[in-house]
């Protein structure tokens, strides 16, 4: 892809969302009147142009930097090794997503959607995270250093040796998560929920955790 080419790409790749978040009337069948009169009163909902739309996202995965995306719908879709270094991704959807090895590195995810996603070894690093949903994903080995999370929620989520290191957490629901081996280095928390949380050989040299934090958890150490 040439530089021209590539620069159109990117302005026309920030309008996806404003096109999905349109209302898009149906297609009608020119030889049956019914249809065609009720093209002018229904609109898709997650029809063709829906379907198009997120499929040229997913062939562009690796361009996706420092772009304005926020409100995009990606849930259902294939992403490993996306790039979305630097991007705006507000309020998007990544629900259910396959995200492994994406990077997401200082990249504005506020009130995004991880519910359900799969991201081995994705990398979060640096990003905001302010009530970012990633209830019930799979995310072992991730990356989630520095990152400034308030109100994120990971519920019944794998984050198997998942890297928080000097993240900021305040209000973060861990709840139920399974931390085994992860790292907390340096890490500041802040009424973050470790109830029923798994956190056998989990890391946190250097970081503020008092015990009570970790009254609630399942487990501490291998039994």
């Amino acid at each position: 892809m040439s530089s021209s080419d590539s620069n159109v790409f990117r302005n026309a790749v920030t309008n996806v969302s404003t096109i999905q978040h349109s209302k898009i009337p149906l297609s009608p069948d020119i030889f049956s009147p019914y249809s065609v009169l009720m093209s002018f009163f229904s609109y898709e909902k997650e029809g063709d142009t829906f379907i198009w739309l997120k499929q040229i996202v997913e062939n562009h995965r690796s361009k996706l930097d420092d772009i304005n995306l926020s409100g995009i719908k990606l849930n259902n879709t294939f992403m490993p090794h996306g790039n979305f270094e630097k991007s705006d991704l507000w309020d998007s959807n990544f629900t259910k997503s396959a995200i492994l090895y994406c990077n997401f590195k200082n990249t504005n995810l506020r009130v995004a959607r991880f519910d359900g996603a799969i991201g081995h070894g994705a990398n979060f690093s640096e990003s905001k995270l302010e009530k970012t949903n990633f209830n019930s994903a799979y995310l072992p080995q991730s990356f989630f250093q520095k990152i400034d999370a308030d109100q994120a929620s990971f519920k019944n989520s794998l984050l198997v040796q998942a890297n928080f290191n000097e993240a900021k957490l305040a209000g973060v629901d861990f709840s139920n998560a399974s931390l085994v081996g992860a790292f907390f280095r340096n890490a500041i928390f802040n009424h973050v929920n470790f109830k029923d949380t798994l956190l056998v050989g989990a890391d946190f040299s250097g970081s503020n955790i008092k015990f009570e934090d970790l009254i609630e958890a399942k487990s501490l150490y291998a039994t």
